[in-house]
């Protein structure tokens, strides 16, 4: 068997490059409401991460867990796990 050998200083690339340098796989950034979504639910979690450093205040905890859930309904209405593929 013949072993393939690489020019020195260069390692084997996992994914195939273009001519002009760029991976032939498109970056894909997701779209505004996809990440909408994800700031609801970022927001939901500061406000229920407030509410348990906070005493805990549990009323503070359940309504950004409510939050959280709001913003995950809205993630999968909006498509969100189309973003990517």
């Amino acid at each position: 068997m013949a072993e393939q050998t690489q020019p020195a200083g260069q390692s084997p690339s996992r994914h195939p490059q273009s001519a002009s340098g760029s991976s032939d796989h498109a970056h894909n950034t997701g779209r505004f409401t996809s990440w909408l979504a994800v700031a609801i639910m970022v927001v939901g979690f500061i406000v229920g991460g407030i509410g348990l450093i906070l005493g805990p205040t549990w009323v503070l905890f359940w309504i950004g867990l409510i939050v959280i859930a709001a913003g995950g309904i809205y993630g999968l209405a909006s498509g969100i796990m189309e973003d990517y593929g």
